[in-house]
C-alpha cells in the first residue's frame, strides 16, 4: 500500500495508532473524529506533504480543534494550493490573528472555492485582512462569516475587497451586528459589485433605515438573486422601501423577510411593488405582525396578489415541458385558498425550480402530485 511522504521523520507519534497506521500504512481513518485527530497531528508537526497526500486520497473539508499554531500551519499549507476546494473552520475561535493568517493564504491560493469561518470571533482587523485577500484571490466563490464580531466598522473594512472580487457568488454576514451603518456600507457594495448572487444578513439589528439603504443599493444592482434579511427590525417602513425595488430591479428572485415586525401596511406595500415584476419567485413573510385569522380585506387581497404574482413568475421561469405540467397542477390548485398555496408551495418548493436542476425539478413534480393531483388531460 502506498505511504505518505514524511517531512519530519522525528516527530513523536508513538502510542498514536491512528497516526502510526497513516504514516506506515497509508490508512486514512473513516470516522470524522479519527480524521480530525490525524489532521490535527499533521498540522501540529508540520507534515505538509503528508497532508497534501491525504487530501489527494480522501477529500479534506474541515479542520477542528485548531489552536494558534495549527492555524498558522494550516495557512502555510494552503499557500501551496493543495487540492482542497471546500474548507469548514467553524466555531474555532481563531480570532483576528487566525483570520489574518488565512487571508494571507487566500492571496496566493488558487484552489479553494468555499470557505466557512462561522463563529470565529473575527473582528475589524480580520475583516480588513480578508478584504485585502478578496482583492487578489481569483477562485473563491463562497465566504461564510456569520456569527463573528465584524460589526459596522468591520463591514466598512470588508466592502472594498468585496467590490473588487470578480469570483465571489455567495456571502453570509449574518449575526455580526452590522446594523444600519453597516447596511449603508453594503449599499455601496451592491451598487458596484456585479458578481455576487446571494447575500445573507440575518439577525443584524437592521431597521427601516438600513433597509432603505439596501433598497437604494438593489436599485443599482443587476446581479443579486437572493437577499436574506430575516430576524431584523425593518418594520412596515422598511418593507415599503424594499417594495420600491421590485419595479426597478429585474434580477432579484428571493427575498427573505421573516421575523421583521412587518404588519398589514408592509404587506400591502409589497403587493403593490410586485405588480409587473417578472423575477421574484420567493417572498418569505413568516413570523411577522400578521394575524392570519383577523386580516383586513385589503391585506387578504394583497396576500392573494402576492401569491398570484409568485405563481406567474414561477410558471414563466420553468422550462417549457415543466410549464405545461405545472399549469395542470395550478388548475387544480385554484380550488384552494391562494395564500395557503403561496405559503405551502412557494416557500418550500418553488426555490428549487429557479435553478433548473433536473433532479430537483423531478422532486418538485412528486411533491406537486402529492399536494395537488393533476387535472385530467381531457379537461
Amino acid at each position: 500500500m502506498p505511504i505518505p511522504p514524511i517531512d519530519n521523520p522525528y516527530a513523536e507519534y508513538q502510542g498514536n495508532q491512528i497516526v502510526t497506521d497513516f504514516l506506515w500504512g497509508g490508512k486514512i481513518p473513516e470516522g470524522e473524529n479519527g480524521r480530525q485527530q490525524l489532521i490535527g497531528w499533521l498540522l501540529e508537526h508540520e507534515q505538509y506533504n503528508a497532508l497534501t497526500w491525504m487530501s489527494m486520497k480522501s477529500e479534506i473539508t474541515s479542520c477542528f480543534n485548531l489552536n494558534g499554531e495549527k492555524v498558522q500551519n494550516l495557512a502555510y499549507w494552503l499557500k501551496d494550493s493543495p487540492p482542497v476546494e471546500r474548507l469548514v473552520l467553524i466555531w474555532q475561535e481563531i480570532g483576528d490573528e487566525g483570520a489574518i493568517a488565512i487571508a494571507s493564504a487566500l492571496k496566493v491560493n488558487s484552489a479553494l472555492k468555499i470557505l466557512d469561518l462561522t463563529g470565529n470571533n473575527i473582528g475589524k482587523e480580520g475583516a480588513k485582512a480578508l478584504s485585502s485577500a478578496l482583492d487578489k484571490n481569483e477562485t473563491l466563490t463562497s465566504l461564510n462569516l456569520s456569527s463573528n464580531k465584524i460589526g459596522a466598522t468591520g463591514t466598512s473594512e470588508l466592502v472594498p475587497g468585496l467590490k473588487k472580487s470578480t469570483t465571489l457568488l455567495a456571502l453570509d454576514l449574518s449575526k455580526n451586528r452590522v446594523g444600519d451603518d453597516g447596511a449603508a456600507e453594503v449599499e455601496s457594495l451592491l451598487k458596484e459589485n456585479h458578481t455576487l448572487r446571494t447575500l445573507e444578513l440575518r439577525e443584524n439589528k437592521i431597521t427601516e433605515v438600513g433597509a432603505t439603504s439596501l433598497a437604494f443599493g438593489l436599485k443599482g444592482n443587476n446581479a443579486l438573486a437572493k437577499l436574506d434579511l430575516g430576524e431584523n427590525q425593518i418594520g412596515d417602513d422598511g418593507a415599503t422601501a424594499l417594495a420600491s425595488v421590485f419595479k426597478v430591479n429585474q434580477k432579484l428572485a428571493e427575498l427573505i423577510l421573516w421575523y421583521n415586525d412587518i404588519g398589514e401596511d408592509g404587506v400591502t406595500a409589497l403587493a403593490s411593488g410586485l405588480k409587473g415584476n417578472r423575477t421574484v419567485t420567493m417572498l418569505d413573510l413568516d413570523f411577522n405582525e400578521l394575524d392570519l385569522n383577523d386580516l383586513s380585506d385589503e391585506t387578504e387581497k394583497a396576500l392573494q396578489e402576492i401569491a398570484a404574482i409568485l405563481q406567474h413568475n414561477v410558471v414563466r421561469m420553468c422550462k417549457p415541458e415543466a410549464r405545461l405540467y405545472l399549469n395542470l397542477c395550478l388548475r387544480q390548485a385554484a380550488k384552494v385558498d391562494e395564500f395557503e398555496y403561496c405559503s405551502d408551495i412557494s416557500k418550500r418548493i418553488v426555490t428549487q425550480l429557479t435553478y433548473h436542476d433536473p433532479d430537483l425539478v423531478a422532486e418538485l413534480w412528486e411533491k406537486m402530485y402529492a399536494i395537488f393531483p393533476p387535472a385530467d388531460n381531457g379537461q
